[in-house]
């Protein structure tokens, strides 16, 4: 399947792939990088699955069975991606604030 008619990957099902296969999704949009898939489409996706898994972690009582909550899926995008070559001053600072918002909200939590 070429990578022009993969829709499968496209950012706009991106959101609801990294909901119910987070460490697939995060690895395969890692490998899409290097084929041309642009890092900062997704990086919308990634903000609204972390979002979405603080809303879940402060409210347990309405959680989704269709989401599941994989702390290290965005790092390991933006760390991929990163180490792939990408330059995005907006990748640099989502793995600096993910990283850093992973420390502060589980720690101190």
């Amino acid at each position: 399947m070429s990578h022009q008619h993969c829709h499968f990957f496209s950012p706009q099902y991106a959101l609801t792939l990294l909901s119910r296969t987070p460490t697939y999704a995060s690895k395969s949009f890692v490998s899409r990088f290097s084929e041309g898939l642009s890092e900062n489409k997704l990086l919308s996706a990634f903000m609204h699955y972390e979002q979405r898994r603080k809303s879940n972690a402060l409210n347990p009582a309405a959680p989704s069975a269709t989401f599941v909550d994989d702390p290290n899926a965005s790092i390991r995008y933006l760390e991929g991606v990163i180490k792939l070559g990408s330059k995005s001053r907006a990748v640099y600072n989502c793995k600096f604030a993910a990283s850093l918002c992973h420390v502060i909200f589980f720690h101190f939590s």
